[in-house]
């Protein structure tokens, strides 16, 4: 047994344990990508490269499961009253490290930080079944609508999720609604994000494992253009005003003086460029999923 499963069997072990424990605490959860995107689209959980477990909750659990998380010794930042408070106002996910495990946990409330999309909660949903589990995951076409911008939003840093488009097409096609697709992904404007997501499915064979980072200014500028409505382009640049997490790791400020945030950024956004490109230059460019 490989590496890639081994990792996949543990991610699907702690992942099992996670979603039974939320369940025992009336805590709906719903799985994205990961082992179970394997399992469905390609029939072996161990069959995609996975460094993750990313799960959706409602933004009502966060401060429930928090303490949960602490309490099996996962960690993550810490963040002050205010940076909390804006971080669950902008932000999409907390990341989650344990020091006895090889892989990070990301937990959601909502599925995108930029990009206006559904309420996972609020779709059909779907079953993966494994072991006699059962967990809840997205239908396929609202997945097809997630995994495309998903890739849009994320640079296509790799081939692996234009892949997994088409693998979702090959099993899924001939039964996917594709008027509500469509309907759906123009209500809240993915309509660029879709079509460019399929046309990356039929080239994922010729598309580099992994881009370099540098990659990214140029991606960055066509995810812009994906964007149709003017309010929602408005909207991607001011997102590059709004302070990150790892603003609040360069920067120690107190709350008193969060606005500085906002006039720091630019330079925080200088040194973290620098030590990303001269860190993909001395490495094969691995990129988290």
């Amino acid at each position: 047994m490989g590496c890639l499963q081994l990792n996949a069997l543990a991610q699907f072990a702690e992942l099992n344990e996670l979603t039974d424990l939320f369940e025992r605490h009336g805590i709906s959860v719903l799985v994205l990508k990961g082992v179970l995107l394997a399992k469905d689209l390609y029939g072996d959980l161990g069959a995609r490269q996975s460094w993750d477990i990313d799960l959706v909750i409602s933004k009502g659990d966060i401060k429930k499961v928090d303490t949960l998380f602490q309490k099996l010794g996962y960690q993550r930042q810490k963040l002050t009253p205010k940076q909390m408070s804006q971080h669950l106002k902008n932000a999409k996910d907390f990341v989650y490290t344990h020091p006895n495990k090889h892989f990070q946990v990301e937990l959601h409330w909502r599925l995108f930080q930029d990009w206006d999309c559904f309420d996972p909660f609020k779709v059909p949903h779907s079953k993966v079944e494994v072991g006699g589990q059962v967990f809840k995951v997205l239908a396929p076409e609202y997945n097809l609508i997630y995994l495309c911008t998903h890739g849009a939003e994320s640079y296509w840093a790799r081939a692996q999720w234009a892949q997994d488009i088409y693998q979702l097409l090959e099993k899924y096609g001939p039964s996917l609604d594709w008027a509500l697709i469509w309907k759906v992904a123009a209500k809240y404007d993915l309509t660029g994000a879709l079509e460019e997501g399929l046309g990356k499915s039929h080239q994922f064979k010729s598309l580099p494992k992994y881009q370099p980072y540098a990659w990214r200014f140029k991606a960055w500028w066509r995810r812009l253009l994906l964007r149709k409505r003017l309010k929602n382009r408005v909207r991607v640049i001011i997102s590059l005003l709004v302070p990150r997490t790892q603003d609040y790791e360069i920067f120690l400020l107190p709350d008193k003086l969060y606005g500085l945030y906002y006039f720091l950024r630019p330079f925080g956004a200088l040194k973290r460029n620098r030590v990303r490109s001269q860190y993909c230059h001395t490495s094969a460019g691995w990129y988290p999923e």
